[in-house]
């Protein structure tokens, strides 16, 4: 996997487990969809006065001050799934290139990274995770 790869699905995880943690210290869980089910929760709001959120499906779309990210929960409430369509949000939304020009470069990296096997799907999910070995 290219280094400009990494880099970028690692920033775009730790915005998620930071939103995660923003979450868990206003509800005492990091598994928010289960209060937003319970209507517990609204399904848009703050998680701090710098940061939005807003509920779809089985993910949730937060909004930082300088990027933005998209997540669906995975398998077991993982929330460490990504793919190309996600990635393009946090890319486009965020004041870092990582060294890409295009969407495009992207693109032939991340197929590249599943070709080698760098990156997978799981079962029950469209989401890729890194492969655990």
């Amino acid at each position: 996997m290219t280094s400009k790869l990494n880099r970028l699905i690692i920033d775009y995880q730790s915005k998620v487990a930071y939103g995660i943690d923003l979450f868990r210290q206003k509800i005492g869980d990091e598994y928010p969809l289960n209060a937003w089910g319970r209507k517990a929760l609204p399904q848009k709001g703050f998680l701090n006065k710098n940061t939005k959120y807003s509920f779809h499906g089985i993910g949730c779309l937060l909004e930082f001050p300088n990027c933005e990210v998209d997540f669906d929960y995975g398998p077991q409430k993982r929330y460490d799934g990504f793919d190309l369509w996600r990635l393009r949000i946090y890319w486009e939304s965020c004041k870092d290139d990582y060294g890409y020009a295009s969407y495009d470069e992207i693109v032939v990296d991340f197929k590249q990274a599943i070709k080698k096997d760098e990156i997978v799907t799981m079962e029950g999910t469209t989401l890729y995770f890194f492969k655990e070995f």
